[in-house]
């Protein structure tokens, strides 16, 4: 992979599944659905980042949330 820049963010969480990974970048979608968040913000960082031509990724493994975003 050869990439200009590579930006991680990553966050200790006590639960995601499989489900819950691939659906963090739709829109509305929330992990918290009790606290009434409107979940825009992963749908947003993803359409901005691929109209600069990024990708934008995330993986959970040992509690530990992650969000990948890489330009060419």
């Amino acid at each position: 992979m050869n990439n200009l820049g590579l930006i991680t963010f990553s966050n200790h969480t006590k639960y995601m599944d499989r489900v819950l990974l691939e659906k963090i970048f739709d829109r509305y979608y929330t992990v918290e659905n009790g606290k009434k968040r409107a979940g825009l913000g992963l749908a947003i960082a993803k359409q901005l980042v691929e109209l600069n031509g990024g990708t934008i990724k995330a993986s959970y493994h040992k509690n530990l949330f992650k969000i990948f975003i890489s330009f060419k």
